[in-house]
């Protein structure tokens, strides 16, 4: 049986719906959301936020290496486990946990 015209419409519709584009998350969230699930407890070797010292050692690799370790690494989840979050969301989480780890340093202008 085929669907009827306003069936169609209503089919669409929520089809155009789900794929609406969101405001991009902060960090903060991102990590809540994501990251947390591992970084809040130091599971499976990650480092926990607010270690200055695990994260002092990642920091000095550069921006750049930490996102694209947290994209592609082989002993990271793939995008941080979150293939949904734009690459400017992994950034940001990034950052946000750099924040957290480094009190006296302000990572949110790189």
């Amino acid at each position: 049986k085929s669907l009827s015209r306003s069936q169609w419409l209503d089919f669409e519709a929520k089809k155009l719906e789900a794929n609406k584009t969101t405001a991009p998350k902060s960090g903060k969230e991102v990590y809540e959301q994501r990251c947390s699930v591992c970084h809040d407890a130091g599971s499976y070797g990650a480092p926990k936020i607010g270690d200055q010292k695990a994260w002092g050692k990642l920091k000095d690799k550069n921006l750049d290496v930490l996102v694209q370790n947290t994209i592609n690494s082989e002993n990271h989840p793939k995008r941080g486990a979150c293939n949904q979050c734009s690459t400017e969301e992994i950034i940001s989480a990034v950052k946000y946990i750099l924040d957290q780890s480094s009190p006296t340093k302000d990572f949110s202008l790189w």
